[in-house]
């Protein structure tokens, strides 16, 4: 096999992985870009608090119609799926007796809101990790429609700690 066709077929491959990725992440349909519609106020990012408090954002350019769905400590339902969908397998929630309640969601620590912030009075077991009595935990915001799914695959994150001795 001469030079030139080693090269060819070596460029014939590469191209081909190249074009393959190309393809694959344009197909996927996820959103690799950074949206910064969003932005936390209250508390720091990495902050220390204590219950109850405020988890407070500014945003703008938000969906009209849409409502804020804010989760501790939980990863968010796929795009286009509802709150419930995180609760799918769970035998206490069953859909066929109007479950997830907004009760059911809070006490999993799991709230619905129109305005950009949250009250936080209590945080169910202590589900974060331990540091010289202090716990740490994430607080996800996702935006929801009308029919409360899932807008898009963006959602803003806030990490805090508590201090459990304090409350």
């Amino acid at each position: 096999m001469s030079g030139r066709r080693i090269v060819a077929r070596v460029f014939a491959v590469l191209a081909a992985f190249a074009l393959c990725g190309t393809v694959s992440a344009c197909g996927s349909g996820l959103q690799f870009s950074q949206d910064h519609r969003l932005r936390f106020t209250s508390p720091e990012d990495r902050g220390t608090v204590t219950l109850p408090f405020r988890l407070a954002w500014t945003m703008h350019d938000a969906p009209s119609g849409s409502t804020f769905a804010v989760m501790l400590d939980h990863n968010p339902p796929p795009a286009g799926e509802q709150l419930s969908w995180l609760f799918r397998h769970d035998a206490a929630c069953r859909a066929d007796l109007g479950c997830p309640t907004p009760e059911f969601l809070a006490e999993n620590g799991i709230y619905t809101t129109r305005q950009p912030q949250q009250l936080i009075d209590a945080l169910s077991a202590p589900t974060g990790q331990q540091h010289r009595g202090r716990e740490a935990h994430t607080a996800t915001v996702i935006l929801l429609d009308r029919s409360g799914r899932r807008i898009g695959e963006t959602a803003w994150y806030r990490e805090f700690s508590i201090e459990r001795g304090a409350s």
